[in-house]
C-alpha cells in the first residue's frame, strides 16, 4: 500500500518537529541533575521509535501492527518523562529518578533469579545491583535528609491520572493489542465472523492517524518538559503555535 500524500505531509511534519527538538537541545549540557539526565536518554528511545514510525508510513502503509507497537513504546516512554519531570521541585523529580532506579534494581535482582534456576553464571548482573543498589541508596538518603520522600512505583493509568489524561488510557490498552497480539490486533486481516467473514488487509487511513496522534503530542510535551527542567528557564514552548496547529490540522484531516 502506497504511502498517501496526507500521511507524507505528517511525516515530514513530524521530522520537522523532531529538527525543531534537536536544535533547541544542541546545546544544552545537562549531567547536574539525574532526573534530567536519565529524562533525556528516555527521549532519545522516542525520538527513535518515531523515527522508525516516519520509515515504516512512507515505505508502505501495510506496515501499521509495527507502527502500533512503536507508537504504544513512545506513548508509555514519554509519558515516564512527564512523570519524573511534573513536579515543580527539582529536588521531587529526583525523588522519582529514584524510583526508577529502584525499578532497575528490582529488575536485576529478577534476573540473577532467573540465572540461578538456569545454573547460568550471574557475577555481571550481581555486580551491577550492587553498584546501582548503592547509587540509590546514597542518593535516596541524601534526598530523605533534605526532607523528601521516597515514592513507590506508579503504574501507567496512575500517571494518566496525575496528568489529568485518563481518558488516554483508551489508546494504551487499544496500541497493547497490536504489541501482545491480541485479537483487535488482527481485525485489520478480518471483517465480520463466521461463515460471514472476510479476510484481507483492511487498514485504513485513520489507523495510521491513530499512531501519529498517540505518539507526537506526548513526546512534544515531554520535551517541553525536558527543555524547561534542564534549562530552568520559563521557555515553555518550544514548538511554535503555527507549527502545532500545522500537525494537529493534518491529524484532523
Amino acid at each position: 500500500m502506497e504511502s498517501t500524500p496526507e500521511i507524507l505531509q505528517l511525516t515530514s511534519l513530524v521530522a520537522e518537529g523532531i529538527g525543531i527538538y534537536l536544535e533547541k537541545t544542541s546545546k544544552i549540557v545537562i549531567g547536574k541533575y539525574e532526573s534530567v539526565v536519565e529524562s533525556r536518554l528516555i527521549l532519545n528511545l522516542c525520538l527513535r521509535h518515531i523515527e522508525s514510525i516516519n520509515e515504516l508510513a512512507q515505505k508502505d502503509l501495510v506496515y501499521l501492527p509495527s507502527a502500533m507497537v512503536l507508537s504504544r513504546s513512545v506513548f508509555e516512554s514519554a509519558l515516564k518523562v512527564l512523570w519524573i519531570l511534573h513536579p515543580s521541585d527539582i529536588f521531587e523529580c529526583e525523588s522519582r529518578y529514584v524510583v526508577r532506579l529502584k525499578q532497575y534494581e528490582d529488575w536485576l535482582i529478577d534476573q540473577i533469579k532467573f540465572l540461578k534456576t538456569q545454573n547460568w553464571n550471574c557475577d555481571t548482573y550481581t555486580k551491577q545491583k550492587e553498584d546501582v543498589c548503592c547509587f540509590r541508596l546514597d542518593l535516596q538518603n541524601l534526598l530523605i535528609e533534605r526532607g523528601y520522600k521516597v515514592l513507590h512505583s506508579p503504574n501507567l493509568r496512575d500517571i494518566l491520572k496525575e496528568l489529568n489524561e485518563d481518558r488516554k488510557y483508551l489508546y494504551y490498552r487499544l496500541l497493547s493489542s497490536y504489541t501482545h497480539g491480541g485479537y483487535c490486533s488482527t481485525g485489520i486481516y478480518r471483517k465480520d465472523l463466521g461463515v460471514c467473514k472476510k479476510l484481507g488487509e483492511f487498514i485504513d487511513i485513520k489507523d495510521w492517524k491513530l499512531v501519529y496522534s498517540v505518539a507526537w503530542p506526548v513526546f512534544e510535551l515531554a520535551t517541553e518538559f525536558f527543555i524547561d527542567r534542564a534549562t530552568l528557564s520559563e521557555v515553555k514552548n518550544i514548538y511554535s503555535d503555527k507549527f502545532k496547529k500545522e500537525i494537529r490540522d493534518c491529524l484532523a484531516m
